[in-house]
Parts: structure tokens; sequence; C-alpha cells
């Protein structure tokens, strides 16, 4: 389709776009295709090529220990990618740039089925978890070092018990919240990286609760 290939799998159809491939040394494009035969899809190329080639991008399907759905994807510097899903409780994967997962981290403490939503610092590899709703207390925030392992917890604020969204700002050094909830009237809160301190906005001026954010971008 233009280039691009659908594949029909057990986790569904999986659409593979056209390769996007490149030489190492001189970074000149090579025009690539894909070639289907006896349901094996293989590379071409145009010409011949005497060095070595990169294509991009890669296919892989996250083995998530429950559930098989990807709810979030997100990226670093370095070109590993970070993706966040499966059932309660919800796991976060992160691939180096070949696609091999390096490891897998499962937010335990989220004991609630609402799914909430991850971000990474792009600089640091660090990534950052939120719980969408808990049904005792705040919502909390995880994070999670670039090697796969629990840093420190947020518990949250009473004046926005639900986190919904997040975004990580570089030039802030901040984590962007989006949520609302049953308590509060605000619906974005900044979290420092240390997770020591919590500020939460009212920016629609609410005078009830029960406004909440359902997407945000920074």
């Amino acid at each position: 389709i233009n280039g691009d290939v659908l594949v029909e799998s057990s986790y569904g159809n999986l659409l593979t776009k056209k390769p996007v491939s490149y030489t190492l040394s001189t970074n000149k494009k090579i025009e690539t295709g894909y070639l289907v035969s006896n349901n094996t899809i293989t590379y071409s190329f145009k010409g011949k090529i005497k060095d070595a080639i990169v294509i991009d991008p890669w296919v892989s399907t996250p083995a998530f220990p429950t559930g098989t759905s990807a709810n979030d994807v997100d990226f670093d510097v370095a070109g590993n990618c970070f993706v966040y899903g499966g059932l309660s409780p919800y796991s976060l994967i992160k691939f180096d740039v070949a696609g091999t997962p390096l490891w897998t981290y499962t937010a335990s403490t989220f004991l609630t089925g609402y799914y909430g939503d991850f971000a990474v610092d792009q600089n640091t590899g660090v990534s950052y978890l939120v719980n969408g709703y808990a049904s005792a207390g705040e919502a909390n925030v995880l994070k999670i070092s670039s090697s796969g392992t629990f840093i420190a917890n947020h518990f949250g604020s009473s004046d926005m018990n639900e986190m919904w969204r997040i975004a990580f700002s570089s030039c802030t050094n901040q984590a962007v919240i989006g949520g609302g909830g049953t308590s509060g009237f605000d619906q974005i809160s900044y979290l420092d990286t240390n997770l020591a301190a919590m500020s939460t906005v009212n920016v629609l001026s609410a005078t009830d609760s029960y406004f909440d954010i359902s997407l945000l971008t920074v």
C-alpha cells in the first residue's frame, strides 16, 4: 500500500511503513522497498551499495506481563523507545535503537484498574508514571530510572486527585500533569524531578470539581 506493508496477525493488523534507509558513513539516502514472497518480507535496494546500511523503522511487539494493549509511547535522545500498557497493573517496556527489549517495569503500586499515562525526560531517559485514579487517597506519581528501577514516589495532591495525562518539559525541568478529580478544583499540576514539590493550578477557573483534562501537550 504505497510502499507500506499490511500484516495480518493474531494481535491484529500491523502496518509497517515504507522503510527509510541511508548509508552509515555518508548518510546518503537509499531508495528502499519491500518484497513479499511466500509470506516472507524482505528489503529491496536500488543499485549496489558497498557501505553499511541503516534501515528505519523496526517493528517489535511488546511482551507485557498482562494484556497486549500498548497505550502510549515515548523516546529519549539516545534513540531508545518506551512503551507503556498491558492491563492493570500496567507495565513500561524500554527498547533500544535496534528494537531489542531492555527491561520491563510493572507499576504494581498502582492498585486500581484506571490507566493514567507516562512521560520520559528525553535527556536523561528517566520515566514518570501517573495513576489515573486511586480509590483510596490521591493518585500518585512514580519515577523510574533509565535502567528500569524505582527511584521515588509522590503521593499526589487532594487538590487534583486524578491524573490522566503527563508530559515532561525540558525547558522548566518539570513534569506537567493534567487531571482533575472528585475533590479540589484544579486540573494541572507541576512536579519537580525530585518528586518533592507539587503545585496545582485551576486553569479553568472552575468553581466545582469533576472538570478533568483528557489531552495534554507541552
